[in-house]
């Protein structure tokens, strides 16, 4: 493999995890209501997209 001159794209490591941590309770709930709300949000874009197209 080629060596660059700068040291920093030479490494090929993977980075290092500094943090993980499990949802509260309340963060899941939060979560699912904004994936849920997304998810109609996507649905009706996809629509008008779709209407728009047929104009």
């Amino acid at each position: 493999m080629k060596k660059f001159s700068s040291p920093r794209w030479n490494d090929t490591t993977l980075p290092d995890v500094i943090a993980s941590r499990e949802l509260t309770e309340e963060e899941k709930k939060r979560e699912k209501e904004f994936n849920e709300q997304f998810k109609k949000w996507l649905k009706d874009r996809k629509l008008k997209r779709q209407s728009n197209k047929t104009k």
